[in-house]
């Protein structure tokens, strides 16, 4: 919980932005996919003046079939918002249950399907990246 804190002091700071989390709210279990990376290099955070604003989610909750139940915590994905609002790509930066039908991939799946108001610079639509914390 403290580190979400810290994150989004950081973002504040370094970006002039703060990223709201959503309410909590049920999500149907979704297949696993071979998308998963932890890999955050390629990423760079371009200037906006307005941040995406988060208008259509599901939250994923635990899977009820989890072998994992006990694991609690928050998968750390960095997401890029594209002109449209759609989800581009999404990866991991810090990870909580990895592997096929983890919560990694849960909420990898889960965030690609969510669709945002997309980041304004000039009054004009631009492609953003963002910290997106999904909690368990």
């Amino acid at each position: 919980m403290i580190f979400r804190y810290i994150l989004l002091i950081l973002m504040f700071a370094f970006y002039g932005c703060w990223e709201k989390m959503p309410e909590q709210a049920s999500l149907p279990e979704v297949p696993p996919s071979d998308t998963a990376s932890t890999d955050t290099s390629s990423f760079s955070f371009e200037p906006f003046d307005e941040p995406p604003k988060l208008i259509e989610y599901q939250i994923p909750h635990h899977p009820r079939h989890s072998t994992n139940k006990d694991v609690r915590g928050s998968v750390i994905l960095m997401v890029e918002v594209l002109e449209s609002g759609a989800v581009g790509s999404v990866r991991i930066r810090k990870s909580l249950d990895a592997g096929a039908g983890g919560l990694d991939e849960i909420a990898l799946q889960a965030v690609k399907r969510w669709k945002y108001q997309p980041a304004l610079k000039d009054s004009l639509p631009v492609r953003a990246e963002i910290v997106q914390a999904i909690d368990f």
